[in-house]
């Protein structure tokens, strides 16, 4: 080449040099702003639709939801895609094959091996606590009766009874309710007196009751009954109707109260009542009176006779009457 070419030459490229390098600096300045691209359809496909307001780019050599003004944010993988650590880039997901040795042919002839038989199907294991649901659970063991607690003692035998037997003289004196006097009617029969501990909640010293004995008596169809207490066995409770002392042997005792009210009159003189008031001719019939309050007793009780006069009268007072025992015990 000669010299005058040759010049021209260099100039040329100096003169290309000076064009070029400005733009290639300012190209790669630190302060240079990149500008977003859009990505391929087929790597498109890999990532989900960006938020409102932002859209897939490739900026910088990354993948990323861009918004102008904003920073690049990470962006969601598409189904079946998934991020790879912590980049931006989503790729698809790897089926991994399991792990094992691959079957190979047996050498020329050998019988290849049977397949390995299936393990038979474990046996089911049932909760414990699944028996409640499914009502198997075992009856829990009873727990031992309790030992049945003593018998109550029983309580002390009552003294037995003293009975007295022998006869009641009995004087009736007949009234009617118009005021006839019919005169005294006097009888004897056999009676019996009892002595028996008190009845339940019986304040008397014991228990009396008097009453015909065996046989007959004479001198018509009068007759005496005494109670001094009665127990009423579906309450408990007692009916007292006599107020009795005993001072050694001597006995005494007063009718407190007849008990008409509770329909339960137990003192009782037997003596035949008009069969129409007033009116003689049309006889009379058998009847029990009640034996009005206030009516007394004394006598003595010993451990072998007892000897007791009772006097008083009748509700209504017509037929006043005297009665005395004297008997004996049983032996």
């Amino acid at each position: 080449m000669s010299r005058p070419l040759r010049g021209v030459v260099v100039a040329a490229a100096l003169l290309l040099v000076s064009c070029c390098i400005p733009v290639a600096v300012a190209a790669t300045r630190p302060g240079a702003r990149a500008k977003p691209t859009s990505p391929p359809a087929g790597v498109r496909a890999r990532f989900a639709k960006c938020a409102r307001g932002y859209r897939l780019v490739v900026l910088r050599g990354r993948i990323g939801c861009y918004r102008r003004g904003r920073a690049l944010r990470r962006p969601r993988c598409a189904a079946g895609h998934h991020h790879v650590g912590r980049g931006f880039d989503c790729v698809a997901d790897a089926t991994v094959p399991p792990a094992g040795p691959k079957p190979g042919r047996p050498p020329a002839g050998q019988k290849p091996a049977d397949p390995p038989k299936a393990d038979p199907k474990p046996p089911t294991t049932v909760p414990a606590n699944w028996c409640i649901l499914l009502g198997t659970c075992p009856s829990p063991s009873p727990d031992p009766p309790a030992p049945p607690e003593p018998p109550a003692p029983p309580p002390p035998p009552a003294s037995p009874a003293k009975v007295y037997q022998g006869t009641l003289d009995l004087d009736v004196h007949y009234f009617t309710i118009c005021g006839q006097d019919l005169g005294t009617l006097e009888s004897k029969y056999p009676a019996k007196l009892s002595l028996a501990p008190p009845s339940g909640r019986e304040t008397n010293p014991f228990n009396l009751v008097l009453d015909r004995g065996t046989g007959t008596g004479t001198g018509g169809h009068d007759g005496v009954e005494l109670l001094s207490a009665m127990r009423i066995t579906n309450t408990g409770g007692v009916l007292q109707y006599w107020d009795l002392r005993l001072d050694g042997t001597s006995l005494s005792g007063e009718l407190v109260d007849e008990h008409r009210a509770e329909a339960s009159a137990a003192n009782l003189l037997y003596s035949p009542k008009d069969l129409i008031e007033c009116q003689l001719q049309f006889g009379m019939l058998p009847f029990a009176w009640a034996i009005k309050k206030g009516t007394t007793l004394a006598g003595t009780v010993t451990e072998t006779s007892a000897q007791v006069t009772i006097t008083g009268n009748v509700v209504g007072d017509i037929r006043p009457f005297t009665a005395t025992l004297t008997a004996t015990r049983d032996p």
